[in-house]
C-alpha cells in the first residue's frame, strides 16, 4: 500500500535531518584511537643539558629522510640556563626520546638546524633506524572559534611519566598591529612541559606548535600558528637587529639576520623598503590575507635591496633618504627552489637623530626631541634560586633608578626612568628593552597619562612621550615650583602640586595649557568623613587609582580622597591622621586597595588596631575603617594586596620581600633577593603570582611555579 505524501515527506525530512546531525558529529569528534597512537609515536620528548642545568619539552616530527629525522620545538625548550645565566645554544647538548608513552627508551643525541628566537621555534635533527611517521603540517580545516583540537606533550619532566593527550577546541586568535595572526588561544588543559609540542586538528594535521599556558586559568593555553613553522622549515630569515648612523636627511642603515634554512632549500632574498609616510593605510589591510598569515608587498614602489648570505648569519647594508623621526617600513621577500615567493609581515625603524618638535611646526622654535632608540640584547642576569618561584634578576642599573616601574596601559610592557634621563619599555616576558630614550637633563618622577608617558625633568619641564613609541610629543615648559605630579592610564589631564604644596595645578596635556586651579584651604571636610577626620591643608604625595576614579593625597598623617571628573576634583572623604612620617601612598594594580606607606609606624585610633610599625590597608571606597593590617615586626616599607594569592607582599629591613596573609599574619619572608629594603613592588593583575620587585640594590622579576 503506498505511504500518505504526508507520512513519506516527514520520513524523508527525519532521514535528512539524522544525516546531517551524523555528518555535524563525525566533523566534531576528535581523534580515532588508531590515529592518536599514531600521533603519540611521532611526539617526542625533549632534554636539554648544559653543564648539568637540565630543561624539559616537548617536541614533534615534522619531516624523515630515510634515519634522518626531522622535529619541531619551542626556542625556549632548547635555549638551556646554567646558574640562572642564558648561555648560547651551541653548549647545549639535547637528546630527544621516541616512542610514545614509553620513557624508558633511550634516548638519542639531537642537533640543532635553525633556532627563531622572534617565534619561539626551533628545528632539529637526529638520527633513529625505523622513525615513526611525520605529523601532516598542512591541516584542510577552516581555522575557525570552537575548531576541535587535540594537544600531545610530556608536562611532567620525571622519568617514567608518559606522554598525555588532551582535547579541546579553538577560542580565539590574537592578531598584531599589522594583522598578522600571533597567537592560537585554546581551551584545553596545557601545562609548561606542554611547550614546543603539536596541536592537531581533528584530522590530525598541525594547525600550531604550543607555547605556553595562561597562568590565570587552567584551561587556557596558547599555540604559534602552524604558517610560523612552515616558513621556518622553508627557510628564513630572522632575530633582526636594525641600527642606523648619519642623519638628518641621509641614513646609512644596517641590518644584522639570522640565516635559517634548516633543509638547504632558500634561494634569493630581497629587503625592500619605503618611509611610512608615503604608504596607503588601506593598502595595509589589502596586503595581509583574512587569516593573518600571508603578505603581499605593501607597494610597487617600495626600494628592493638583494641580500647576499652564506652561513649562518648575513648583513645588509643600504642608504635611506628621509626626515629624522619618520617611520621605515621594511618587508622581506625569500625564494625557495621550487616553490613560489614568500613576503614576510612588515616590521617597523625610526629614523634616528633628533626631530623638531611637531607641534610648533610654525613657530620657529629651534627646540630638538631626542629620538628613541632600539637596544640590542637582554637585561636577565644571574637566576636566583627560590621555592615556588622562578627569579631573574633585571640588570637596570639600580642605583639611579626611580622607584616607579609602571604597567602600560595593555599590561603588555613595563616603564623604567633613572634619574640621569634614561626612559626604557620593557618587555618582560622576553627580559628585553623594546625601546629606550635619551632625554637631557635629571629626571624626578614620571607617571602613565592617557596621553603619553608624562616624565619631569628637575628644569620643571614636563614632557609627554607617546607610550607606544617612546617619541617626543610635546613639552609643558615650564610649570613653575612643581614638585609632584599625578595621572591615569585614561586620563588627559596631569595634575601638579605646585605653591609648596598648597596648589594643585591641572593641565590639558592634548591643549599643553592649564586648565584648573586648587588651593588645599578651599576645601572643606566632606560630610562622609570619620569623626576626628583631620582636614585638608596641603596636596602631599598626591596619587591617582589605575582606572583614573580616584586621586589620593596626604595632609597631617591622613589620606584624603577626590573623586575625579575631566579635570574637576570633587573632595569626597578624608581619613584620620594616623601616620606618623608618610612615605608614600600605594594604590593595588587593580584600583581596589589603598595604603599610606609608613615607616615608623602609625598613630593609635579607636576602630584602627594598632601593632609597632602596623600598615593599614584600606578599600578605596572607605577610609573610615581599615580592611586589613600587617605587621612585619619592624617597619615595613611597601605593602600591596594580591587577591589571587590571598596575600600582603611588603619589606622589612633585612628582608626585601615579606608575605603576609589577609589577616597581616606574617607568612614567608625571601631572605634569598638582595638588599635591605624594596623600593616597590609591582604586581601584575592579569597574572597571578607575577611580581617585580625594586631593591636597593636589585631588580627581581618572580613568576610563581
Amino acid at each position: 500500500m503506498a505511504m500518505p505524501l504526508r507520512t513519506s515527506l516527514g520520513l524523508f525530512l527525519l532521514l535528512l535531518w539524522t544525516n546531517l546531525c551524523l555528518a555535524q558529529e563525525e566533523k566534531t569528534q576528535h581523534l580515532s584511537s588508531e590515529l592518536r597512537n599514531k600521533l603519540k609515536a611521532a611526539t617526542v620528548f625533549v632534554h636539554t643539558n648544559n653543564d648539568g642545568a637540565f630543561g624539559t619539552g616537548t617536541g614533534f616530527v615534522i619531516k624523515v629522510d630515510g634515519d634522518t629525522v626531522y622535529m619541531a620545538t619551542n626556542h625556549h625548550v632548547i635555549n638551556a640556563e646554567r646558574n640562572g645565566e642564558v648561555v648560547h645554544k651551541e653548549r647545549t647538548r639535547m637528546r630527544v626520546t621516541f616512542d610514545g608513552d614509553d620513557r624508558e627508551t633511550e634516548s638519542v643525541k639531537a642537533e640543532l638546524l635553525a633556532a627563531d628566537e622572534e617565534h619561539d621555534i626551533a628545528i632539529l635533527k637526529a638520527t633513529r633506524k625505523n622513525p615513526p611517521t611525520p605529523f601532516e603540517l598542512f591541516s584542510n580545516q577552516t581555522m575557525e572559534e570552537t575548531l576541535p583540537i587535540t594537544v600531545f606533550g610530556y608536562p611532567l619532566p620525571k622519568k617514567g611519566d608518559g606522554i598525555t593527550v588532551v582535547n579541546g577546541s579553538v577560542a580565539s586568535f590574537n592578531h598584531d598591529s599589522f594583522g598578522s595572526m600571533r597567537r592560537i588561544k585554546v581551551f584545553g588543559k596545557v601545562d609548561p612541559g606542554n611547550s614546543g609540542g603539536p596541536m592537531v586538528d581533528n584530522e590530525g594535521a598541525i594547525i600550531g606548535v604550543t607555547v605556553e599556558k595562561d597562568r590565570r586559568s587552567d584551561n587556557i593555553g596558547y599555540a604559534i600558528p602552524a604558517f610560523e613553522l612552515h616558513e621556518l622549515l622553508r627557510g628564513r630569515l630572522g632575530n633582526l637587529h636594525i641600527s642606523q648612523e648619519g642623519g638628518p636627511d641621509e641614513f646609512d642603515v644596517k641590518v644584522l639576520a639570522d640565516v635559517m634554512d634548516p633543509l638547504g632549500t632558500l634561494s634569493e632574498v630581497s629587503l625592500y623598503y619605503m618611509l611610512d609616510d608615503d604608504l596607503n593605510p588601506k593598502k595595509i589591510k589589502e596586503s595581509v590575507s583574512d587569516n593573518g598569515a600571508n603578505w603581499r608587498l605593501l607597494s610597487h614602489r617600495m626600494t628592493r635591496v638583494p641580500v647576499t648570505f652564506s652561513g649562518d648569519k648575513t648583513e645588509i647594508n643600504f642608504r635611506v633618504k628621509g626626515e629624522a623621526g619618520k617611520k621605515c617600513v621594511f618587508q622581506l621577500v625569500h625564494k625557495r627552489k621550487g616553490e613560489p615567493s614568500w613576503t614576510t609581515q612588515p616590521f617597523l625603524s625610526i629614523l634616528g637623530g633628533y626631530f623638531k618638535d611637531p607641534f610648533d611646526a610654525n613657530s620657529g622654535t629651534t627646540d630638538k626631541f631626542p629620538l628613541p632608540s632600539t637596544p640590542e640584547g637582554f637585561i636577565t642576569g644571574k637566576r636566583v634560586p627560590l621555592r615556588g618561584f622562578r627569579v631573574n634578576e633585571w640588570e637596570l642599573g639600580e642605583a639611579t633608578l626611580i622607584p616607579n616601574l609602571m604597567w602600560d596601559k595593555d599590561s603588555l610592557f613595563l616603564f623604567a626612568v633613572n634619574e640621569e634621563g634614561l626612559v626604557r619599555k620593557i618587555d618582560p616576558f622576553r627580559n628585553k628593552v623594546d625601546l629606550q630614550l635619551d632625554l637631557p637633563g635629571t629626571i624626578e618622577w614620571s607617571v602613565l597619562s592617557g596621553e603619553g608617558l608624562l616624565v619631569l625633568t628637575k628644569d620643571n619641564k614636563l614632557w609627554i612621550v607617546d607610550s607606544r613609541t617612546l617619541m617626543v610629543r610635546r613639552v609643558v615648559d615650564k610649570i613653575p615650583g612643581v614638585r609632584g605630579i599625578a595621572s591615569a592610564r585614561d586620563s588627559f589631564y596631569a595634575f601638579c602640586v605646585t605653591g609648596g604644596g598648597r596648589t594643585l595645578e591641572v593641565y590639558d596635556l592634548v591643549d599643553a595649557e592649564k586648565s584648573q586651579t586648587y588651593q588645599a584651604t578651599e576645601f572643606a571636610l566632606p560630610l562622609g568623613s570619620p569623626a576626628g577626620a583631620s582636614p585638608l591643608k596641603r596636596f602631599d604625595r598626591v596619587t591617582m587609582s589605575y582606572d583614573g576614579r580616584y586621586l589620593f593625597c596626604e595632609s597631617d598623617g591622613a589620606l584624603h580622597r577626590f573623586r575625579v571628573e575631566d579635570d574637576e576634583l570633587i573632595y569626597d572623604q578624608a581619613g584620620l591622621s594616623i601616620s606618623r612620617s608618610p612615605e608614600r601612598i600605594q594604590i593595588s594594580e587593580d584600583s581596589l586597595y589603598v595604603s599610606l606607606i609608613d615607616e615608623k609606624g602609625n598613630r593609635e585610633h579607636p576602630g584602627h588596631p594598632i601593632k609597632p610599625f602596623g600598615i593599614y590597608v584600606y578599600n578605596v571606597d572607605d577610609l573610615a575603617v581599615p580592611e586589613m593590617f600587617a605587621d612585619g615586626g619592624q617597619p615595613t616599607g611597601v605593602l600591596l594586596r594580591e587577591d589571587a594569592s590571598k596575600s600582603l607582599f611588603g619589606t622589612v629591613k633585612n628582608a626585601p620581600l615579606v608575605q603576609f596573609d589577609l589577616e597581616g599574619t606574617l607568612v614567608r619572608e625571601f631572605p634569598e633577593l638582595e638588599g635591605e629594603l624594596a623600593s616597590q613592588i609591582l604586581i601584575y593583575s592579569l597574572k597571578p603570582g607575577f611580581l617585580v620587585v625594586l631593591t636597593d640594590t636589585k631588580t627581581y622579576v618572580m613568576k610563581a611555579l
